[in-house]
């Protein structure tokens, strides 16, 4: 795998960092830029060099997803996740920001990287994420959103920002319009946000053939995972399917929901930012509040 500009210039400063002694940074990169390999690669530099590395993600499924590319590029992680136990000698591990919780004890050791994917979520609000990303010597977040409060107090200045403006005219994203309220209409490859159950099952209805996922349902990772095939054309969520989910198609999204996070905004929108066949995205918001959200967070990814 050959690594492009933007990515060689964030594995450049978070060496530059480590090397400095520097002890935490942060690297905001769009969805869909390549964030995993530039993690890869840190990880495998700091192991080469006598270190130990641990990526840190929210879900089982991006585990998956890290191991796979892992392989690729000729790693071999051990995988801290659920019954699966690493041991505190291995050099390079991948796992869950929930599994930790209750095992970073063993973690607390010379030269200790964590490399932190989707670091908004090491925020106030999250204490306990806090302390296990504390545990390690050093620290490096990596995510498009990194604007939390307490995680900017976390990682401080020492920073590296890909704007998502420079990743739309390098086409490593798809240009976008945010465009007026439209009522969603059949088609393949297409989200809607919505608020609360009731609207989702009333979207449902209004669109049709539609699927819907939510946490509480047991077969949402079923739905999804149709969708992920182009057998359900239209999936109706709350707040699942805003981080962790690649699916290029996706070029049509709806959103149907206030909000007055940057974080959530742009993490919606982002779901049909990654290129496929040259087709620009379009993202329809309904609300006045959330339009200027997301717009005010479009400001800030740059």
């Amino acid at each position: 795998m050959t690594p492009r500009k933007h990515q060689i210039e964030a594995i450049a400063f978070c060496l530059a960092m480590l090397r400095a002694g520097r002890e935490r940074a942060v690297v905001q990169m769009p969805t869909g830029s390549g964030k995993s390999y530039v993690e890869m690669a840190i990880a495998r530099e700091w192991v080469r060099g006598g270190g130990h590395a641990t990526i840190l993600v929210p879900s089982e499924e991006v585990v998956q997803q890290l191991k796979r590319l892992a392989w690729l590029l000729g790693l071999t992680p051990v995988i801290e996740m659920a019954d699966l136990h690493a041991s505190r000698f291995a050099p390079f591990v991948i796992g869950t920001y929930q599994t930790m919780w209750r095992r970073v004890e063993k973690y607390k050791r010379p030269k200790s990287l964590v490399l932190l994917d989707e670091c908004h979520h090491v925020n106030f609000d999250a204490p306990v994420n806090l302390s296990i990303a504390s545990a390690f010597e050093r620290a490096i977040g990596f995510s498009a959103t990194p604007w939390s409060s307490g995680c900017e107090s976390f990682f401080g200045d020492c920073s590296y920002c890909y704007p998502l403006s420079r990743s739309i005219a390098e086409s490593v994203n798809c240009d976008f319009a945010v465009l007026p309220w439209m009522h969603p209409t059949p088609g393949k490859y297409q989200v809607v946000y919505c608020s609360n159950m009731e609207h989702i099952l009333e979207m449902c209805r209004e669109i049709s053939p539609s699927a819907y996922a939510v946490y509480q349902a047991e077969n949402a990772r079923q739905i999804i995972a149709r969708f992920r095939h182009g057998l359900v054309g239209t999936i109706v969520v709350n707040r699942m399917l805003t981080e962790g989910f690649d699916q290029p198609q996706i070029k049509h999204v709806w959103i149907a929901r206030d909000t007055e996070s940057d974080i959530f905004a742009l993490q919606m929108a982002g779901r049909a930012l990654r290129p496929y066949q040259r087709q620009q995205a379009s993202i329809y918001v309904r609300s006045e509040r959330t339009r200027a959200t997301l717009e005010r967070a479009i400001r800030r990814a740059g």
